[in-house]
C-alpha cells in the first residue's frame, strides 16, 4: 500500500476521467478541505464518504483504494483517544474523517488524471509567480516529485519493517533507523541524478 498510498493513474471510460482537472481539483479542495475549515464532525464524516463514493463509483477503482492502511488507523485512533481525553472526541473524529477525505479524493485525482496532466495543471496554476522569478515548470516538477516520494518513503519504512520481521528482530528497534536512511538516502541521490540528467538541475 506504501506504493499506492496516492493511487496510479488507471485508463478507464468512466465520465470522471473525462471531467476536466481544474474540476477535479476543485472538487479536492471542496470535499477534502473545506472539512478542516468547518470543523464540524457531521461535516467530516459526509465528506469521507463523499470521497470513498466519488472514488470507486465515479472514478471505477477497485475497492481495494478505499484501503489506508492500519498504520493511518492506528495513528488515528491516539488522536481521537488524546482529544476524548482532552474533553473534546469530537475534534479527533472530525480531523480523522476530514484526512480521509483528503486521501480519497487526492486519489481521485491521480487515479482519472495522466501524470502529465497534472504537471501541466500545476505548471499553470503556478504562472503568477513567474512575476517573481519562479518558473512554473519547476514548481510542477518539485510537487510531483513530493507527490511521489511521500509513498516510496512509506514503502521503504514498511519494506525494513519486514525484513526485520524475517530475521526475527523487532520492528521498534534503533537499529531499524540506519538501514531506513540509506535507503531513503539512494531513492534521494537517484531521484537527484535523473532530474540533472534531464537539465533540470536549476
Amino acid at each position: 500500500m506504501g506504493s499506492n498510498f496516492f493511487g496510479h493513474y488507471l485508463a478507464a471510460p468512466s465520465p470522471a476521467h473525462r471531467l476536466p482537472v481544474g474540476v477535479k481539483y476543485t472538487l479536492l479542495f471542496g470535499v477534502g478541505v473545506v472539512p478542516f475549515l468547518v470543523g464540524n464532525p457531521v461535516v467530516s464524516v459526509a465528506a469521507a464518504l463523499c470521497g470513498a463514493a466519488l472514488l470507486v463509483l465515479c472514478a471505477r477503482a477497485p475497492l481495494s483504494y478505499l484501503r489506508i492502511g492500519v498504520p493511518f488507523f492506528l495513528v488515528m485512533g491516539a488522536l481521537c483517544a488524546y482529544h476524548a481525553w482532552r474533553g473534546d472526541p469530537w475534534h479527533g473524529i472530525t480531523y480523522a474523517c476530514g484526512l480521509m477525505a483528503s486521501i480519497y479524493l487526492a486519489r481521485f485525482v491521480t487515479v482519472t488524471t495522466p501524470a502529465s496532466a497534472v504537471m501541466d495543471a500545476l505548471a499553470w496554476a503556478a504562472r503568477p509567480l513567474r512575476i517573481v522569478g519562479v518558473k512554473p515548470q519547476v514548481v510542477a516538477l518539485s510537487l510531483a516529485l513530493m507527490w511521489r516520494s511521500i509513498p516510496v518513503m512509506i514503502s521503504i519504512l514498511g519494506g525494513v519493517g519486514d525484513a526485520a520481521r524475517a530475521r526475527g528482530l523487532g520492528v521498534a528497534r534503533i537499529r531499524l533507523i540506519v538501514p531506513a536512511i540509506v535507503s531513503a538516502v539512494g531513492f534521494g541521490i537517484a531521484t537527484g541524478e535523473a532530474v540533472k540528467a534531464r537539465g533540470l538541475q536549476d
